[in-house]
């Protein structure tokens, strides 16, 4: 961050906001996207890590050609004892937005199983907002363990290397069984989370034990048949088709919404698709509308004998009581409200996924 004489660093003033120094000698790994270490992203040419293939998005609309290489639900899986985890980070371009955090833009964050559990270990955390890269590190207990570290929601990864104690341990971890595939808009992608690892796909994965591919695209989730074809190539055992914020209006969501599932289930008759509506924290008819679109295709669905079809409901996703503080700007979720989320979509995930 620059800083004016109007904006300093608060780490300036209270140590506890100051990144940690390294003080052990470390060995360094550079990651590709071809490393065992790392899940949910490819390469493609020139763009070292990406969620889909650059034509692919470049076919589909400018939004998601804009955001094919943010590298949302990136993650390394990994086991070992070192006690310090650190990473060297090279950024391209990250879409910055004055109500979502730079962590959650730009920064990483790593958990441990503990207990059979995934608990929160620490965030990695860029310092600067100006800088292109940087280096960050946390403490762990030690021991034999394992951990996933999530890249950042909002940005562009040039490069990656881990950094782990001289002379210790590490494999990739074993894959989960199920794969599960998250398309929708800003809030799959994460928006506004505050770190990477609370966005709902990723809170809704650990949950489950299963692996994921992140294909949120803020503004650019609209159905096209570029995006359909290209979600019918992709091994998984469900897709969350949580299509709805990003059609322009309700009458485009009515005029797609349908044709998508049709299209969907004609090339992929077993495939679990678990449909949603959008939550949202200040109701309005348009809303209510939408939410009824998405509700007719489940049961268009469910009357035609698809039992490998489950619906989310947004109008149930916040609790009443709490509606007011599960989002920024009555759209995008925060910490609570993506917790919300996940506790909507796991349970019909979960029946979905024990159906095969």
């Amino acid at each position: 961050m620059e800083q004016t004489p109007n904006a300093r660093r608060l780490s300036d003033v209270d140590r506890n906001f100051a990144a940690q120094t390294l003080r052990t000698p470390l060995r360094w790994m550079n990651i590709t996207a071809a490393s065992p270490l790392l899940r949910g992203l490819i390469s493609d040419g020139g763009t070292p890590f990406c969620r889909l293939p650059r034509a692919v998005a470049e076919a589909v609309n400018p939004q998601v050609a804009e955001l094919y290489a943010n590298a949302s639900g990136g993650r390394l899986h990994i086991l070992t004892d070192s006690r310090t985890l650190a990473v060297r980070v090279t950024l391209g371009r990250r879409l910055i937005c004055s109500h979502m955090t730079y962590l959650g833009v730009a920064g990483l964050d790593v958990y441990r199983k503990d207990g059979g559990a995934w608990a929160f270990a620490g965030s990695l955390i860029p310092q600067d907002t100006a800088a292109d890269s940087f280096e960050a590190s946390v403490s762990l207990p030690g021991g034999m363990q394992e951990l996933l570290v999530y890249l950042p929601l909002y940005a562009e990864v040039r490069s990656l290397e881990l950094g782990l104690e001289d002379g210790c341990a590490v494999s990739p971890a074993a894959a989960p069984e199920r794969h599960v595939v998250f398309y929708g808009s800003s809030i799959t992608q994460g928006g506004c989370a505050p770190r990477p690892g609370v966005s709902y796909p990723a809170i809704v994965s650990r949950r489950l034990g299963v692996s994921f591919t992140n294909l949120g695209f803020s503004a650019g989730a609209r159905a096209e048949v570029p995006i359909l074809d290209y979600l019918c190539t992709l091994p998984m055992d469900a897709l969350v088709f949580d299509y709805d914020h990003n059609a322009p209006d309700a009458d485009a969501l009515e005029q797609t919404h349908l044709p998508a599932y049709k299209l969907l289930r004609a090339k992929r008759p077993a495939l679990p698709i678990l449909l949603a509506s959008a939550p949202l924290a200040l109701p309005d008819a348009e809303w209510l509308r939408r939410r009824q679109i998405v509700l007719e295709t489940y049961r268009y669905a469910k009357a035609h004998g698809d039992t490998r079809v489950g619906f989310v409901d947004g109008a149930a996703i916040y609790p009443p009581a709490l509606r007011a503080e599960c989002s920024v700007d009555g759209i995008h979720p925060n910490a609570l409200g993506m917790r919300c989320m996940a506790d909507a979509f796991e349970p019909p995930l979960r029946s979905l996924l024990q159906s095969i």
